[in-house]
């Protein structure tokens, strides 16, 4: 099945104990399976889920600590990206 909307919002996350980080990042990998509206960015800095909105991503956060990992996570503030193009040449 194919989706015409993108992930928008985006949220670095973190467990509280850095032990059960192979935990958290096998679950977000089983999250990412089953919402396709979902997308996972695993770095060596950080851990990203990027969702259609707050809302979504407040119920894939909850998801996550509940029912595929069952690890405490901290969590940053919602971002937005913006950006901007050229649309018209300049004179």
């Amino acid at each position: 099945m194919k989706y015409s909307v993108s992930p928008v919002v985006r949220i670095a996350i973190q467990p509280k104990n850095p032990a059960d980080l192979p935990k958290l990042i096998e679950g977000m990998k089983r999250m990412a399976k089953s919402d396709p509206l979902v997308q996972v960015i695993n770095t060596e800095t950080e851990n990203i889920i990027a969702g259609c909105g707050e809302l979504h991503l407040e119920i894939c956060l909850n998801d996550l600590c509940n029912e595929y990992s069952n690890v405490e996570i901290i969590k940053s503030d919602p971002i937005v990206p913006y950006k901007e193009t050229v649309t018209e040449k300049s004179e």
